[in-house]
């Protein structure tokens, strides 16, 4: 759930674009609910414009994104930051429920900052972030066939 009306609500889930080169698809989300008009999508990667061509931390975007994998480490750490603050703060009500999306491709989860994260997750179990994987087999340098074997 993430209230766009309400930015400033501690317990919004945040979107996080690791592959910041995707960032169109939150760009077209603000769109759709208004946020964001025509002209701020015609407008993209243009110098000051509301729509750059990685995202840019403000009210509506929660974090920047550039190189590959450093939305997934980002990602992690408001994870364990919400999880250390539902542990201390949701004694009688539920003041933090919110959930982490990070959206990655091929590149990011070929970076070590990924795999260190994502272990990290596991062993400390932040189980509110969520990983959506563009699993496209592309990269900057080719096909990921011809030099990334890992089966995730």
């Amino acid at each position: 759930k993430k209230n766009f009306k309400i930015l400033n609500d501690i317990n919004n889930d945040k979107i996080i674009i690791s592959n910041g080169h995707g960032v169109i698809i939150q760009y077209v989300l603000l769109y759709l609910t208004k946020i964001y008009d025509l002209n701020d999508i015609k407008n993209l990667r243009k110098f000051n414009s509301k729509t750059p061509a990685h995202p840019e931390i403000s009210k509506i975007i929660d974090a920047s994104t550039g190189p590959l994998g450093q939305g997934i480490g980002i990602g992690i750490g408001i994870g364990l930051k919400n999880k250390i603050f539902s542990s201390k703060f949701n004694k009688k009500i539920t003041l933090f429920n919110n959930k982490i999306w990070i959206f990655c491709g091929d590149g990011c989860l070929m970076e070590g900052v990924s795999t260190e994260g994502i272990s990290f997750c596991g062993n400390y179990n932040i189980n509110n972030v969520i990983l959506i994987y563009d699993s496209n087999n592309i990269s900057i340098d080719g096909e990921t066939k011809n030099f990334f074997f890992e089966n995730l």
